[in-house]
């Protein structure tokens, strides 16, 4: 059995930027500003001011279970120069039997059915 955060393979979550969450029905989507690495099917070299090539979407989980969560203390929430919010670092692990997601001002542990990313088409 594959692991679904194979997926996560061709990014640097480290220098990728959690910019929100979305929970829809029992989907959760996490926003994320993505550093792609050189092996993405969308990556570009990265713009001079900018160390990766970044592009926006979404880890998405289906059919979520959330089994705990914890709150950590409200960071100062950043600003990028496009005026989008920007919650700090993100990580993904795989948990026994679910994920475990971690952010600067969350903490949660989940089961879900499927976890893939979409980006957002370039306009």
């Amino acid at each position: 059995m594959t692991d679904p955060l194979q997926t996560l393979d061709q990014v640097y979550l480290e220098d990728s930027y959690l910019l929100g969450l979305v929970a829809e029905g029992r989907q959760l989507q996490f926003r994320i500003l993505f550093a792609l690495t050189g092996e993405h099917p969308s990556y570009q070299p990265p713009l001079p001011h900018e160390q990766h090539c970044y592009r926006r979407g979404d880890v998405i989980a289906d059919d979520v279970t959330i089994l705990s969560q914890r709150g950590g203390a409200w960071p100062h929430i950043g600003s990028d120069p496009d005026g989008t919010f920007d919650f700090g670092s993100v990580e993904f692990r795989a948990m026994d039997g679910g994920y475990l997601f971690v952010s600067e001002w969350l903490e949660l542990e989940f089961k879900a059915t499927s976890l893939r990313i979409e980006l957002e088409h370039k306009s």
